[in-house]
């Protein structure tokens, strides 16, 4: 369940550089939005792409939110990451559903998970669906985090 106390914000970081070494990793030149800017600024949006499990975005009073990159051209993902944070499992992302679009307005649910965990803190799982079509926009909907008032996580990267 959201609950802010703020009207509807946007945070949003363009990404200059590639987040890492990997050339599968699509996000050079890419845009990221979060739905909700962390009240913390050494826990905003930009923590999930510096490529640094030490850092992590973090949100007080919400457990459900969404993340949205948007791709200098339209690429086809298959695979994507989410690394969780140092602490606190409870607030770890636990229902998500990963979306592609082109146009912002008709999405397409590519990837649906209901009951995740990580195994430990700063740890990265890989999560790999079925697709055919290149997207411009890939949008993260957390619908639920692992039971907290928060919602953290420390990177998540899309992998074509």
């Amino acid at each position: 369940m959201k609950k802010v106390t703020l009207k509807h914000l946007v945070c949003s970081i363009m990404l200059l550089g590639s987040i890492s070494a990997s050339a599968q990793h699509i996000t050079e030149g890419a845009k990221l939005t979060g739905e909700f800017p962390s009240s913390n600024p050494v826990e905003n949006v930009s923590k999930l792409v510096d490529n640094n499990l030490s850092t992590k975005f973090c949100i007080r009073n919400v457990s459900a939110m969404w993340f949205k990159y948007e791709l200098a051209a339209p690429v086809m993902v298959t695979k994507y990451t989410i690394s969780s944070a140092n602490d606190m499992p409870d607030r770890d992302p636990k229902a998500w559903i990963l979306q592609g679009s082109n146009d912002e307005l008709k999405w397409k649910d590519l990837d649906v998970k209901k009951e995740e965990k990580f195994s430990s803190r700063r740890v990265t799982n890989t999560y790999e669906f079925p697709n055919t079509v290149a997207y411009k926009f890939y949008r993260l909907n957390v619908t639920e985090s692992n039971g907290a008032s928060f919602l953290q996580f420390s990177e998540w990267n899309l992998i074509k």
